[in-house]
């Protein structure tokens, strides 16, 4: 939350946060890409390119959502090092939400845990599995395994693309 104070933003009872400031500065491979990355506010320029991300079932508004974004490219997705940008939001109930700047219209995937403990890390139990809540944009089925690109990729167009993702525990 201070992060976002001293930004500028204002912080809404639903947590509303800008990302993903230019494909560029994401994609490097420096220290600070990891991390949220400070953007211009989401507005109504009908030239921007807006993720409007909006995350619900979480078990509590403990630690962070962290969300990650990938290009449009089946190869990159969930690949160490593909992604263009991370964010990471305080969590808040019933719905966190983060209005994101993409780069340009074309294709997208999200991937999301709830970091309860804000360690920064997808903890997982002794066998494995996820240990924290997870999801994905278009809300795939996944019985065991991670979901394929083509189950989780969506089109960004010009103006507002709403990204709605359930948390699964």
């Amino acid at each position: 939350m201070r992060r976002l104070q001293r930004s500028g933003l204002r912080c809404e009872p639903r947590v509303r946060a800008t990302v993903f400031a230019t494909a560029l500065a994401i994609a490097s491979h420096s220290a600070a890409a990891q991390d949220a990355q400070d953007a211009p506010a989401c507005d109504a320029s009908p030239n921007q390119v807006r993720l409007q991300v909006r995350v619900s079932g979480l078990h509590s508004n403990h630690g962070n959502v962290t969300i990650t974004l990938y290009p449009g490219d089946a190869s990159r997705f969930l690949a160490k090092g593909a992604k263009l940008a991370r964010l990471r939001v305080p969590a808040a109930l019933p719905i966190t939400e983060a209005c994101s700047v993409v780069p340009a219209v074309g294709d997208y995937a999200i991937s999301i845990y709830h970091d309860e403990d804000d360690n920064h890390k997808f903890n997982r139990n002794f066998f494995g599995l996820p240990a924290e809540g997870y999801g994905f944009s278009n809300n795939p089925k996944t019985l065991a395994g991670l979901p394929s690109y083509s189950d989780v990729h969506f089109s960004a167009r010009l103006g507002d693309n709403p990204v709605p993702i359930t948390v699964k525990y």
